[in-house]
């Protein structure tokens, strides 16, 4: 009788023992906490999310509401521009630059965050969201991978400017340049791809002395404030005013005689810049902006070959006079 109760007992016992929660390998029948939990997912992504916390200071006196009509919650995330983006949001405002205000039901608790180079994960929020109550986070890359994306100094960085002449066409242009604040300098070099139609020089009797064609190289200063020109402030206008040193280069194709060398040669001219820049700036890529120049070159100085030459083939003057246009892409450093 008492051995039947012994193995009563030990059947009880063993029963019991398999109803508690088993720890495996994998993590299953744990209890995880919140902390855990986003512990486990940022040790797998390249950046983290600090500080999160409610914001007793700034008020949500915000109007938007839900698909419940319930007031949403505010987090306000510190992203340092470095291009992040928030998925699961009744509304975004980026118009602060290094700041996602983002609006959320309530009843949500785990968002996306997303970052066109350093990937995306889903992070579980530590706390329940109230109505019509701001947060605050920051967006921390990790030291590590800083270098991916780098960092814009929205104050003063330096940039260079891969810059094409639409009209007229003359070549491409590099330059680079430094910002501070709103005011911007920059130098730039246009190597002259185009060039004239053979020019014919003829002696007496129309006989052809020589033949040749013109090309030009270019030098330009350019000084310029930009004015932010929508609430996200990404677009930018840029009035320039600046000076272009043009050396127009003369290359003989069918030399007769060296008569009238002098002014078949080449020659140079400097003209006064006027334009305004319209940039577009890509919230997921803050390096890379696009740029449409239109720009008015006033010449006030040329030499006397100019004049002549200019006479025989009116491409020399759109090259120093006149309305032009030119994009760029941009790369800010």
């Amino acid at each position: 009788m008492k051995k039947n109760r012994f193995i009563a007992n030990l059947l009880i016992l063993l029963i019991s023992v398999s109803a508690f929660p088993q720890n495996t390998n994998t993590g299953e029948g744990n209890v995880v906490s919140t902390d855990e939990r986003n512990d486990n997912l940022e040790q797998k992504n390249k950046y983290t999310i600090e500080n999160f916390k409610e914001d007793f200071i700034t008020p949500n006196i915000s109007e938007i509401n839900d698909n419940t009509g319930q007031k949403c919650a505010c987090i306000i995330f510190s992203t340092e521009g470095n291009g992040f983006s928030v998925d699961d949001a009744v509304t975004v405002d980026e118009t602060t630059p290094g700041q996602l205000k983002v609006y959320f039901p309530c009843a949500t608790e785990i968002i996306t965050i997303h970052h066109p180079i350093l990937g995306s994960f889903r992070y579980k929020l530590p706390i329940k969201l109230g109505s019509r109550v701001t947060y605050t986070a920051t967006i921390e890359v990790k030291k590590q991978y800083k270098r991916l994306i780098g960092r814009i100094d929205p104050f003063k960085y330096i940039y260079g400017n891969l810059e094409f002449n639409v009209m007229p066409f003359l070549g491409p242009t590099i330059s680079i340049g430094y910002k501070w604040d709103q005011l911007s300098a920059e130098l730039g070099f246009t190597y002259g791809f185009s060039k004239t139609d053979d020019i014919y020089y003829y002696g007496s009797g129309a006989t052809i002395l020589s033949a040749y064609n013109y090309q030009a190289m270019r030098l330009g200063l350019r000084l310029g404030y930009s004015i932010s020109i929508t609430k996200k402030k990404d677009m930018e206008l840029t009035p320039l005013v600046g000076v272009a040193y043009t050396i127009i280069n003369g290359k003989e194709i069918n030399a007769v005689t060296t008569t009238n060398r002098g002014y078949m040669d080449g020659f140079n001219t400097m003209s006064a810049t006027l334009g305004a820049r319209l940039s577009f700036k890509f919230p997921h890529f803050p390096h890379w902006e696009l740029s449409l120049t239109p720009e008015y070159d006033l010449g006030i100085y040329k030499d006397d070959n100019y004049d002549k030459v200019k006479e025989m083939n009116t491409k020399l003057k759109s090259w120093t006079d006149g309305f032009c246009l030119s994009a760029a892409l941009k790369y800010n450093f």
